[in-house]
């Protein structure tokens, strides 16, 4: 009676939904302006967060999630997500295994790592960005490329920095 099936999405997180996502990633959530947590939050799915943090931000694991810092949020700590779209502050290390989109009022301080990353005018990023070609995973792990030939051979880069090796 009141719901339309074809209804149109245009809130601020649509463009970071998971098609093929189970019920806990979603769903959306909301922290909102004046509330203060000093601990660690762990979600799936969409969570804005318009309060003061002094924690870190985690996805849950093995799910996928958005986080949305509204203009007047700060967080003080680490967030490691899928999608990030920062209008607020975050104070620490920031990694997300999808994109970043730093909008008008955003402000990140810290080392950013991102597979896309989009700054927008007003925004300001401080700290070291660093471009994850693939999803995220542990720096201590090892991978290897085999790109043809025998393993004894050495691989030769090109062009790396202007230098040929």
């Amino acid at each position: 009676m009141f719901w339309r099936k074809n209804k149109k999405k245009n809130d601020i997180a649509s463009a970071f939904d998971f098609p093929h996502a189970d019920r806990e990633e979603r769903q959306h959530s909301l922290i909102g302006y004046g509330v203060i947590i000093t601990g660690d939050i762990k979600f799936a799915g969409t969570l804005r967060f318009d309060g003061r943090l002094d924690g870190r931000v985690n996805v849950k694991p093995n799910k996928r999630g958005t986080l949305v810092v509204s203009k007047d949020a700060v967080i003080n700590g680490p967030v490691e997500v899928t999608n990030l779209i920062v209008d607020g502050t975050i104070n620490g290390n920031v990694t997300a295994t999808g994109r970043i989109e730093c909008r008008a009022n955003g402000r990140v301080k810290g080392e950013v790592r991102y597979q896309k990353l989009n700054i927008l005018d007003g925004s300001s990023v401080e700290g070291r960005c660093i471009q994850q070609d693939t999803v995220y995973q542990n720096e201590a792990s090892v991978v290897s490329v085999v790109t043809g030939g025998s393993s004894n051979e050495p691989v030769k880069i090109s062009s790396f920095l202007g230098k040929e090796s």
